[in-house]
């Protein structure tokens, strides 16, 4: 691997001190660390829509796709809602789809369709084979109910530009006062940062997934168990994830050794980008806020 591969390990970026001052500011930010969006394009992003859902889910949903679960009060699919928001964040430049025909059918506004096939992430390869393999792109799931334009524009704001690869992450905290009495989620409970669940979208460099695709699999077949994704990272940190030790610095750290790669972890980012729809529960739940829209509190 030479010096102007993308995927040779670079310096680590600029991280934020926890609880005080960034050591040092990103270079996109100005005075004051405001995001600044100025000379940044917009991004091609991929939503894979191939995921098959049981029997009991797809009789509550009328339908055996997940992405078009009917929501709201004008009843618009899922994932059209998930590209509505995308489009409005205008952040984006492309809409990569990869779905089964009657979904391609029912949802616009996407600029290309590929057929689905096989596992989430071959789907997740296939859209991305599509956008330049050097440039950041996004790819973000088909199943959030909740999303907003706002919340992908913080997202891309916040994501270093010169990262490989940007995820964000939610606190516990942060997801129960922003949906109250919703269905059980996973958090996965860090000494440094407390317990936090991952969002589902993310900044990429295709060019990493696809030098790294064995690495993928095994992460997309374990990411319901923490166990499974605590093993990927090696045995040191799967017995400090054991006592309850594990920081989540160690495993970004651990990640850009196992990728070759340098990544961003954004925190808190806003919880609608980790709410989905595994469950009917999970369904029912968000077609009824939606239903019935929460009152915002303003502040005296």
């Amino acid at each position: 691997m030479n010096s102007s591969d993308p995927l040779t390990p670079r310096p680590p970026l600029p991280r934020k001190e926890r609880g005080g001052e960034r050591t040092n500011p990103r270079p996109w930010e100005g005075e004051g660390g405001e995001p600044q969006r100025a000379g940044r394009g917009r991004l091609d992003v991929v939503i894979p829509a191939g995921g098959t859902i049981d029997a009991a889910y797809a009789r509550s949903l009328g339908t055996g796709h997940r992405a078009l679960a009917p929501l709201g009060p004008g009843r618009a699919p899922v994932m059209q809602r998930v590209v509505d928001a995308l489009r409005g964040s205008g952040c984006v430049r492309r809409v990569i789809g990869v779905a089964p025909p009657a979904v391609q059918e029912a949802v616009g506004g996407v600029d290309e369709w590929l057929p689905s096939g096989g596992s989430g992430p071959d789907n997740i390869r296939a859209g991305l084979a599509l956008a330049d393999p050097n440039a950041p792109a996004l790819v973000c799931t088909s199943d959030l109910p909740l999303l907003t334009a706002a919340s992908v524009r913080e997202f891309v704001e916040r994501a270093h530009p010169r990262a490989d690869v940007s995820l964000g992450v939610v606190s516990a905290a942060a997801y129960e006062r922003a949906y109250p009495d919703s269905p059980m989620s996973v958090f996965v409970p860090f000494a440094d940062a407390g317990p936090v669940t991952m969002s589902c979208l993310f900044q990429v460099r295709p060019v990493l997934l696809a030098h790294n695709a064995r690495l993928l699999d095994r992460a997309f077949a374990g990411r319901k168990s923490q166990l499974q994704m605590a093993s990927l990272l090696g045995p040191r940190l799967l017995g400090q994830f054991a006592l309850r030790r594990l920081s989540l610095r160690a495993v970004q750290a651990r990640a850009e050794t196992l990728l070759g790669c340098r990544a961003d972890v954004l925190i808190d980012v806003p919880p609608d980008l980790a709410f989905d729809m595994d469950t009917a529960d999970d369904y029912a739940y968000a077609d009824t806020r939606l239903q019935t829209p929460v009152e915002e509190t303003v502040a005296p």
